[in-house]
C-alpha cells in the first residue's frame, strides 16, 4: 500500500503499549493516539482499520516482550517445577512493575479471544504447555495437565490481582506453597 510504513505501524504499537502501561486499555482512544504522533485520524486508520486490531497486534508484541523477559532468566537444565516457578515469579513481578500491562493481557476482551484463538503463536503458553507435560511425567500425577494449568492460571491472575491492587505483596515462598498444594493427588 502506497504511503504505509512499518516505522508507522510500529510507533503505533509502541505508544500503544505505553499508554496502557501509564493508563490502563480503557483510556485508549484512536484520535489520542493519532495526534500524538501527529497522524490524522484517516493515516491512522490506513494502518489499523480497527481498534481491535491494533489490540489484537499489540496482544502479540507485548506476550513476545513478556515471554521474552520471563524466558532468559530460566535455565532449561533446571528441573520443571523449578522452571515452572521461575515463570510464575517472572509474571507476578510484571504485575508489580506494568499492572495496566498485564491487566490488558489478562482481561482485554480483545487480548483474550486472540490468544485463545493463536494460542500456537504464543512462546509462553507452548513453553507452559511443554513443561506442565514435563512436571506430569516427573511427577507421575494423574491430574490432567489442564486442570493443572487452569489451577496455576487461576492462581497467577488471581494473585496477580490482588498485588495490582496493592492488597498484597509478592511472596515467592507464597508461590511455591501453592505450586506444592497443586501437585499433591
Amino acid at each position: 500500500m502506497v504511503g504505509l510504513t512499518n516505522g508507522t505501524r510500529n510507533n503505533i504499537i509502541n505508544l500503544t503499549i505505553e499508554l496502557i502501561d501509564e493508563s490502563g486499555y480503557a483510556s485508549i482512544s484512536l484520535r489520542k493516539l493519532a495526534k500524538n504522533l501527529n497522524l490524522t485520524t484517516g493515516a491512522f486508520y490506513k494502518h489499523f482499520a480497527t481498534k481491535e486490531q491494533l489490540f489484537t497486534e499489540t496482544t502479540f508484541k507485548l506476550s513476545e516482550m513478556i515471554a521474552g523477559s520471563a524466558i532468559k532468566d530460566l535455565n532449561e537444565q533446571d528441573p520443571s517445577e523449578k522452571q515452572i516457578l521461575q515463570l510464575a515469579y517472572s509474571l507476578l513481578e510484571q504485575y508489580q512493575t506494568h499492572s495496566n500491562i498485564m491487566d490488558f493481557l489478562f482481561f482485554n476482551p480483545t487480548s483474550q479471544s486472540t490468544i485463545s484463538e493463536v494460542t500456537s503463536n504464543f512462546k509462553y503458553l507452548n513453553l507452559i504447555d511443554r513443561l506442565l507435560t514435563q512436571l506430569i511425567s516427573d511427577k507421575n500425577l494423574k491430574k490432567s495437565k489442564n486442570t493443572l494449568f487452569i489451577q496455576l492460571w487461576s492462581f497467577i491472575q488471581g494473585y496477580g490481582s490482588l498485588i495490582k491492587n496493592n492488597s498484597t505483596q509478592l511472596d515467592k515462598k507464597l508461590i511455591k506453597i501453592t505450586l506444592n498444594e497443586f501437585l499433591k493427588e
